[in-house]
This record gives C-alpha cells, structure tokens and sequence, in this order.
C-alpha cells in the first residue's frame, strides 16, 4: 500500500484514516503523483508516517525495476516514478551488481 500509517486503501490510488489515526487530516487523499517531499509535507501536516516498503523481495534477474517498462535497451519509469526527474535509465550491458 501507498497509504501512510494508520490510513488504509480504498482503490488503487486512494486512501483514508482507518480507526487508530488520531492526527487532524480527515479527508480521503490520493496519494499517485506525491513526490518525496510532497510526502514529508503531508507527514509534517497530518501526523503520520509513510511506511518503507523493504518486505519486497529482490529478483536483479530482471532487466527493470518492478513497475518499469522495457523499451529499446531502457527502462521506462511509471508516471509516478520521481528521483531528480529520472525517468529512463540504460539498461545496455548493465551488470547483476550494477542493477
């Protein structure tokens, strides 16, 4: 899930505070296009965390990151992707260690 702590999904894309949120914001939110520090705003504002998501396992047999699409030699990150307006990354001759 995409939700902060203590809010719980109601579609692929939003959320809203479950039973144990105590913090001000009420409101169903959706989450897609939030940057990293569009999170930390929202954190700061509604007393809440975003939770890591480091249960994943890894596979780096794959070409791209999960999500990515491959496309002549490139992964394609998906819209919601955004590290420093990165949004396609070489994959040519790009090593398991590298990955």
């Amino acid at each position: 899930s995409d939700c902060p702590k203590n809010w719980k999904q109601v579609n692929k894309y939003d959320c809203i505070p479950d039973n144990n949120y105590k913090g001000p914001c009420r409101n169903i939110k959706n989450f897609k296009y939030f940057t990293l520090s569009m999170k930390k705003d929202f954190e700061e504002k509604c007393k809440t965390k975003f939770e890591c998501n480091n249960i994943c396992e890894k596979n780096y047999e794959q070409e791209c990151p999960l999500n990515w699409k491959v496309e002549k030699g490139y992964c394609l990150a998906p819209d919601t992707f955004d590290l420093c307006k990165r949004k396609k990354l070489s994959i040519e001759n790009m090593t398991r260690k590298e990955k």
